[in-house]
């Protein structure tokens, strides 16, 4: 979730001064802001939250259309480094069997597969749960086995594993090109903690510039009444 907050100043009052509500206003009429953006669970959350300041829900465009295709950022070649034999075997083992079993339809297919694998600790048993819905799980720093994304492809009688790569990530990220000159370990921890770019640029976009025209209008009358 993100927000962003400005200075009153900053505000398009004549566009966005209807809007300006207090919290009983936002729990009391959350369908005239509910949107894709803005769920109504969140409204909600809102409603709640006593804030001095208001909130100030800017009128926006919808959001791009999902990706996903994962598997357009995972690189599927041999030259990859896929597990050995006895390691996959070990994952398939931990894995509970509805995972096991997506897994097993998905070996068998004639075309191949790929999607992730997270170790997670289920009622203090180790499992190794699939995900194949096109999206990547949470990229997360490298601190402990359940924080480290696993890459899996399936099809044509085979499985393969193997950890997800800093490339990788930086593709998930958003910045496909970026320069890595660090190690594994220390690429995995800023890619981790770094933000998605194009959500970054689409906030930009569609959020702070409906503030810069009010911000260059304040600067001048602040110039103006120091001249003055």
């Amino acid at each position: 979730m993100f927000v962003v907050g400005f200075e009153e100043p900053l505000l398009p009052a004549q566009r966005y001064q209807p809007f300006l509500f207090s919290e009983g206003l936002l729990s009391e009429n959350p369908e005239l802001l509910e949107s894709a953006l803005r769920p109504r669970r969140l409204l909600e959350k809102l409603g709640t939250t006593k804030l001095r300041t208001g909130w100030i829900p800017l009128c926006l465009p919808r959001l791009p259309r999902e990706n996903r295709n994962l598997q357009k950022c995972i690189d599927i070649d041999d030259s990859q480094d896929w597990w050995v034999g006895w390691r996959v075997k070990k994952h398939l083992a931990e894995m509970h069997s509805e995972h096991l079993k997506r897994i097993t339809l998905l070996k068998k297919g004639a075309e191949m597969s790929v999607g992730t694998i997270y170790c997670r600790v289920r009622q203090g048993k180790s499992r190794s749960e699939i995900r194949t819905d096109g999206l990547a799980g949470c990229l997360r720093t490298p601190r402990g086995g359940s924080s480290k994304q696993i890459v899996f492809t399936a099809g044509n009688g085979e499985i393969r594993m193997r950890w997800m790569t800093p490339r990788e990530y930086a593709r998930l990220q958003g910045c496909p090109n970026y320069p890595i000159h660090v190690g594994r370990n220390e690429a995995l921890w800023g890619f981790g903690d770094a933000v998605c770019v194009p959500v970054i640029s689409w906030i930009a976009e569609n959020v702070l510039s409906q503030l810069f025209p009010a911000a260059a209008t304040h600067t001048c009358q602040l110039q103006q009444s120091a001249c003055d």
